[in-house]
């Protein structure tokens, strides 16, 4: 059962993390939005704050925002969704649009 389990962090952080301590991490992530056949949108509970929220995460190095979209659906809902498409991708940036 995934329900209360935290995602353990990826040996690519806790790596990094090593390295820069606990200075601010930028890093690419993901969001997916997964509707029902009643446009019901899919929320999971955050494993930190008890917060409800749209799957996703980080993506990993080299890791495309579509296989990164997949992955963080299965991991966080143990479901294999279809993308329809992806709506917008844009830098982590005060700048950004």
């Amino acid at each position: 059962e995934r329900r209360g389990r935290a995602m353990p962090m990826s040996d690519y952080i806790r790596n990094l993390r090593a390295m820069i301590g606990t200075t601010v991490l930028e890093v690419p992530t993901v969001s997916v939005l997964v509707f029902d056949a009643q446009d019901r949108v899919l929320l999971v509970r955050h494993a930190e704050g008890n917060n409800w929220t749209t799957p996703g995460g980080m993506m990993e190095p080299y890791e495309t925002p579509a296989d990164a979209a997949l992955r963080e659906t299965w991991e966080e809902t143990g479901l294999l969704v279809a993308l329809t498409r992806i709506d917008r991708a844009h830098p982590a940036s005060k700048d950004a649009a």
